[in-house]
């Protein structure tokens, strides 16, 4: 990665760690302190539309994200997808002050990603990466927190995204028992050049 203007580096690094401050949904989902979670797809919403704000700051303006399903010229409905970047308009939108929901035809879809809680890689994951590779061309991975002490872990559960077939994998921070939260910025950057470059 090319060096960045210290300047631009410190706002993406401010908005980097305002979003983890913002969300801290990972210790009101998991069980690991046998508490009632909070309600899962309202975690999931909540993560991706936070993710889909900050994506809009970056992305290039012929394109638009949102959180919705893509629909092939036959009718057919992908999955619900949790951010799908495209161009031009949708076929529909169910928009109030609260929720848009987006139907996006199959050909404008340039790329869509995929939010979830945990950084570590499951037969779900790749299962459901081979249904989203029918209806886009590319499919990211963005996790909230790589549970694990050891920084290696996270670069090996990178890796086996990749090997899955994602074009990349992200997380927001590294987290364990005994450690304070490490916040991402190699992703967090790298992410970011990566909406710009779309």
């Amino acid at each position: 990665m090319q060096s960045l203007p210290i300047a631009l580096k410190t706002l993406r690094k401010a908005r980097l760690y305002s979003l983890i401050d913002r969300l801290d949904l990972f210790p009101l989902t998991s069980r690991f302190e046998n508490q009632k979670p909070l309600f899962l797809f309202a975690r999931g919403l909540i993560f991706s539309s936070s993710l889909i704000d900050e994506i809009r700051q970056d992305l290039p303006r012929q394109y638009a994200a949102a959180w919705g399903q893509i629909m092939t010229d036959d009718g057919l409905l992908s999955p619900e997808i949790d951010v799908i970047i495209y161009e031009g308009n949708p076929f529909h939108e169910w928009k109030t002050d609260v929720i848009k929901f987006t139907i996006v035809p199959k050909e404008q879809v340039r790329a869509v990603i995929e939010c979830c809680e945990s950084f570590r890689p499951t037969k779900h994951h790749r299962q459901h990466l081979e249904s989203l590779l029918k209806f886009a061309p590319i499919v990211f991975l963005f996790a909230e927190c790589c549970w694990s002490r050891d920084k290696y872990l996270c670069k090996k559960r990178r890796k086996a995204f990749l090997e899955f077939g994602y074009n990349d994998a992200f997380f927001l921070y590294r987290w364990h028992y005994g450690i304070n939260k490490d916040p991402n910025e190699a992703d967090w950057f790298r992410f970011l050049d990566m909406i710009r470059s779309l």
